[in-house]
């Protein structure tokens, strides 16, 4: 589709903002990326699900995406639209411990409002820096739990624009993944269970995990998290410090010596530049321990 009607399209569904040429180093927390064509970030469920539904028809490229927290987006930018939850953000307090949360929702504010509310079980995962949707697309975890831990049920659009829903037990969950990481299956919202704990006691496990994750991680620095999954009984991050990875730089990226399993942007850094650290790193564990890493984050783009 011509570009000045793919834009005048888009406009007819969305009310709000089309960014052109938008550098996506402005959306992923690594600070790293080159121009999509567009970014947008629909106002509602129903814009999200019209424009995915029209964008799939006229076989447009697309992808959506959250925080951009565990995004490696490309230096060439993405040839085509980039979809951004940011503004599907309603959260409802429902009966016995249930939440209805919105994709757009960032983990630690819905902690932080639970905590409020002397509902627990979000506190390990207070200081991801991601969405609900990231979070369940990829199931992520920290500190021994995982979000499907608390998933009830999960609301996703499929590329006819309709909006299905699965139990937890339909999500496919696994080790950073799920059926809407292998699907093209988009989540809008997840019906989460929390359960009344003290609230003295949560607030305090929310500040002793935030101050361990200061501990142990580069926070300091642009970073997308965990490059790597970890293999099977043993940390990625040992296999890479004992490789003699860690501390290795290309241009503006670094492996952290924190963090061995961090690459973070000193400032300047490129795609290229953490591709190469990333080859560099599967290269080295190979080589020592054939052990195959495999990538945690997400790449997009050209």
């Amino acid at each position: 589709m011509e570009r000045q009607k793919l834009k005048e399209e888009l406009a007819k569904r969305i009310s709000t903002r089309i960014y052109e040429d938008e550098p996506l180093a402005r959306h992923t927390t690594w600070k790293i990326g080159g121009p999509a064509d567009f970014l947008i970030e629909p106002g509602s469920v129903s814009e999200l699900t019209d424009v995915v539904y029209f964008l799939a028809v006229n076989s447009i490229n697309y992808r959506v995406i959250g925080n951009g927290s565990n995004i490696l987006a490309l230096d060439n930018g993405f040839r085509g639209v980039i979809i951004k939850t940011k503004k599907l953000k309603a959260i409802k307090f429902k009966q016995a411990g249930e939440i209805y949360v919105e994709a757009g929702v960032l983990m630690p504010t819905l902690a932080l409002k639970a905590a409020t509310r002397g509902l627990g079980g979000l506190e390990e995962l207070a200081g991801i820096p991601g969405t609900i949707g990231g979070a369940v697309r990829q199931n992520a975890g920290a500190h021994g739990r995982e979000i499907k831990d608390l998933v009830l049920k999960v609301e996703a659009v499929d590329e006819n624009g309709n909006i299905k829903q699965y139990l937890n037990n339909e999500c496919n969950f696994n080790y950073r993944t799920s059926r809407f990481k292998d699907e093209r299956l988009w989540v809008v919202s997840a019906a989460l269970f929390l359960k009344p704990a003290d609230q003295k006691e949560i607030w305090q496990k929310i500040k002793d995990y935030q101050t361990k994750r200061k501990e142990a991680q580069p926070l300091d620095l642009p970073n997308a998290g965990s490059v790597f999954k970890n293999p099977d009984n043993i940390p990625a991050w040992k296999l890479i410090k004992e490789a003699g990875a860690q501390g290795l730089k290309k241009g503006g990226a670094v492996v952290s010596e924190k963090h061995a399993n961090f690459i973070v942007n000193t400032g300047n850094a490129t795609a290229s530049d953490v591709l190469y650290l990333i080859n560099k790193i599967q290269d080295m564990v190979w080589n020592r321990f054939s052990v195959k890493l495999m990538l945690e984050v997400e790449v997009i783009g050209e």
